[in-house]
């Protein structure tokens, strides 16, 4: 039968009043997205989204269908999407993606993709619905329980929470919020709705595959749970609470530890590099209790953008990272994301977390030539390497910035050569002013300059010759007050 619209669907919500009271609290928005796949879950949203939101508060609607091409129906599932929004009078934008597992599942590397898809389409202040239910909150609690999961995991599906939109949008609020709004409400009523209305949806065959972990809960365990305790869908959700509420207090501790450990030095070439965010101190870690420490790692790894690296090689931060020697060189690696690997080091009391710098050294690796003599007064040269800019010396004080590191050099000792900028050179000594002579890799120690960044530090050459080495210092005959070398975010 054709779906219901107008006063007959009206009257339909109003005999499911758990729907209603779900849709009086989404967050208010000149503009809804709604995710739509085509199967139920999100067809009935699309619907409710229509008449609940778009008709009575006279606000724009739009829905977005991502075709991940892993089903030989893609293509048909896509059509349909386009024949439904059609016939609802919602704004439809669809997106054809290639999906790269690159060491993850399917199911995980396909959600990367809705996601960088929404980062893409939507906008600042915009509310994005998605259509998960209870059902899927007490599978995914189950499914990270059976995985050992800690509180946060098994807090289940979040209601709702803010995602920041990509750098170089041009927005007011920066971020757009993501909303379930009908994660309360349990599969069996929304079935029941959707067909009194009338709807038509997708059945994704793999949906009923046992081989995936999500579906063998669905199918297999919790009928048999449900059957046994009736309400124990309601249980389980409860429990979720419970461990929101309690991952919430374990953040604000780690929020104050974060702030209690936080190192108090940072070089600039860590930061530069992108290893200074939020580097702690060792033996400040050390003193607060294991489980303290555990939480405090657990949250450093979120607020630094790393995703968590399995159990086995969080634990290996104790022994082979703060319990080691000082001069350890120990390093915990893993796969992060499509970004690249993340490290934990330690150096010099100090606990780091990054990327591996061949990202870094990719920036240096090639020798880019300086003009001295096209530096005007007034003017900045921005080198087509890493980010180093050039400038007179007098324009400093207008240029500086928080966060760089800069070699001032003298134009008359540099004047008719030809200078450049790559990596050093092993084996290199140079001489400061006023100083003895050292090596160069003695000298980036004594800067406390982390090891594993001392081999990709920028240095300035004439010719075959060290002019400067950043971080460091200029060598005494090139060293002036005319010519800025800056090296900044």
């Amino acid at each position: 039968m054709p779906f219901l619209s107008g006063h007959g669907a009206v009257s339909i919500i109003e005999k499911y009043p758990e729907l209603k009271r779900a849709f009086d609290l989404v967050p208010e928005s000149d503009t809804y997205v709604v995710a739509y796949s085509g199967g139920m879950d999100s067809t009935l949203l699309l619907w409710l989204a229509r008449s609940l939101l778009a008709e009575q508060k006279k606000c724009r609607l739009k829905a977005i269908h991502v075709n991940h091409g892993l089903s030989q129906h893609a293509d048909d599932w896509q059509a349909h999407c386009y024949h439904q929004a059609l016939a609802f009078g919602v704004e439809l934008v669809t997106r054809k993606c290639k999906v790269h597992p690159q060491g993850k599942g399917i199911e995980a590397a396909a959600r990367q993709t809705r996601y960088r898809v929404f980062q893409e389409e939507m906008q600042p202040g915009q509310v994005l619905l998605q259509g998960h239910h209870l059902n899927d909150l007490v599978e995914t609690v189950l499914f990270r329980c059976c995985k050992g999961a800690a509180v946060g995991g098994l807090a289940g599906i979040p209601q709702t929470r803010r995602v920041k939109l990509s750098a170089g949008k041009a927005n007011d609020l920066g971020s757009y919020r993501i909303y379930r709004p009908l994660l309360g409400v349990a599969r069996s009523c929304l079935l029941a709705f959707a067909n009194e209305t009338g709807l038509h949806w997708l059945e994704d065959e793999s949906n009923q595959s046992l081989s995936f972990d999500r579906n063998y809960i669905r199918h297999q365990v919790l009928p048999v749970i449900v059957q046994k305790w009736p309400k124990a869908l309601r249980g389980v959700s409860a429990s979720a609470q419970h461990c929101r509420d309690t991952e919430q207090l374990a953040i604000e501790v780690a929020q104050e530890d974060l702030q209690s450990t936080a190192l108090a030095k940072v070089h600039p070439i860590t930061i530069l590099s992108g290893w200074g965010c939020y580097p702690l101190a060792i033996e400040r870690i050390r003193s607060l209790s294991r489980v303290r420490q555990k939480n405090l790692l657990r949250y450093w790894l979120r607020v630094t953008g790393h995703s968590f690296p399995g159990k086995k090689q969080f634990d290996r931060i104790w022994p082979e990272v703060l319990q080691a020697n000082e001069g350890s060189k120990s390093t915990i690696v893993w796969h992060g994301d499509e970004r690249g690997l993340s490290e934990i080091k330690k150096c010099y009391g100090g606990l780091y977390i990054g990327r591996q710098v061949a990202e870094l050294g990719k920036q240096f690796d090639r020798s880019v030539p300086i003009e001295l003599g096209l530096v005007e007064p007034g003017q900045v040269n921005q080198l087509p390497v890493g980010n180093i800019s050039i400038y007179r010396r007098e324009m400093a004080a207008d240029l500086a910035q928080k966060n760089e590191m800069s070699l001032v050099v003298s134009a008359q000792s540099v004047s008719s050569q030809s200078l450049s900028i790559r990596f050093r050179q092993y084996g290199q000594k140079m001489k400061l002013f006023k100083r003895p002579t050292k090596s160069v890799k003695k000298l980036l120690r004594e800067n406390r300059i982390p090891y594993w960044l001392r081999d990709i530090v920028p240095c300035v050459y004439s010719s075959d010759k060290l002019v400067a080495v950043f971080g460091v210092g200029v060598v005494e005959q090139y060293a002036g007050k005319d010519i800025v070398l800056s090296w900044s975010e």
